[in-house]
């Protein structure tokens, strides 16, 4: 759930906090965004790139508080030591001080500017850069509900939280874009892993990577494999426990109700029942392995095993899926 401050004093403490950023990827919605007085009812920024599940968003209410809005243009959006990137940033900057706004970046213009034919997408909005060129799985579209009405909804709140995870992570691909073209899939794999600084194994298949992740309770490896032939990034987190045979099927069962909750990739189980895997995977036809889509199927695949590894340790040691299932599940 991401940070949603509707009081006053948790706004002015969160945009001082967020002032220190070097850079904020963020957005705006609209009340009566229809009419001749439409009005600002929230502000969305993200001050991280590796947040996939909203975690650390903070979506700050200010609906009808001019005063609020007036401190964050002046402590946010006149600091040009803040790079402040938005999608079609025109538009947000009407409720967000306008033309004197320093340190601006838009990443429709950076997408117009490379192009929609050489991006190989369907257009260039937001939602779209996302799905096609980062792979994401859309949110349910709220664009258009009612802003203006309280309490806004767990559905407007999610959508917009994912609003500025996209940009992030649309940001970050459109400033790579180009910069990774490797004759071979795993050439960019392996630069990415360098780059963050990760150590690997190469197995005895020369197109797998083996590498080892420290959770907030547990140590698991990970594979990251190519298929060159057939253009797909796959990475696989790998349950680091034996599975008594005899909670199997329990576990099976629990694993598909898991997978109904998350929306990118996939547990797994082997042919035996043994070992569960997840995995999240891409097929890159067409268009470049950047960065940014390597770190987004690897970090989200890290993200959802450390979510889940204690859950499925539970079922496993014979606990009933049932009272598994009442405990807060995030995906």
């Amino acid at each position: 759930m991401p940070k949603y401050l509707t009081q006053a004093s948790e706004i002015v403490n969160a945009i001082n906090h967020l002032s220190s950023y070097p850079v904020l990827w963020l957005d705006t919605e609209i009340a009566d965004w229809r009419t001749r007085k439409p009005r600002l009812s929230i502000i969305q920024i993200s001050a991280n790139l590796q947040d996939f599940s909203g975690i650390n968003v903070y979506i700050l209410d200010v609906l009808d508080k001019s005063d609020l809005i007036d401190y964050f243009i002046e402590q946010i959006m006149m600091n040009s030591d803040i790079e402040k990137v938005f999608h079609n940033a025109s538009y947000d900057l009407r409720f967000l001080g306008g033309k004197p706004t320093k340190n601006i970046t838009c990443t429709l213009k950076i997408a117009k500017n490379i192009t929609r034919e050489k991006l190989k997408v369907s257009d260039l909005k937001l939602k779209t850069l996302a799905a096609q060129l980062c792979n994401f799985s859309l949110v349910d579209d709220k664009g258009t509900s009612d802003w203006g009405k309280r309490p806004l909804t767990p559905e407007q709140l999610s959508y917009a939280t994912m609003d500025v995870i996209y940009l992030a992570h649309v940001h970050d691909y459109l400033l790579n874009f180009g910069k990774i073209k490797m004759s071979r899939l795993l050439d960019a794999v392996i630069q990415f892993f360098q780059d963050e600084n990760w150590s690997y194994q190469k197995s005895s298949d020369e197109d797998v990577l083996i590498l080892s992740v420290q959770g907030d309770e547990e140590q698991w490896d990970c594979f990251a494999k190519t298929v060159e032939e057939q253009d797909y990034f796959i990475f696989y987190s790998v349950y680091p426990k034996p599975i008594p045979q005899q909670n199997t099927l329990s576990v099976a069962e629990f694993l598909m109700q898991i997978n109904a909750v998350v929306n990118f990739g996939n547990f797994e189980m082997n042919e035996q029942l043994t070992k569960i895997y997840y995995k999240t995977s891409i097929k890159v036809t067409n268009y470049v392995l950047s960065q940014a889509l390597i770190k987004n199927i690897v970090y989200m695949n890290i993200q959802v095993m450390d979510s889940f590894i204690k859950k499925i340790e539970e079922v496993s040691m014979g606990r009933k899926m049932t009272e598994v299932l009442q405990t807060k599940i995030v995906a």
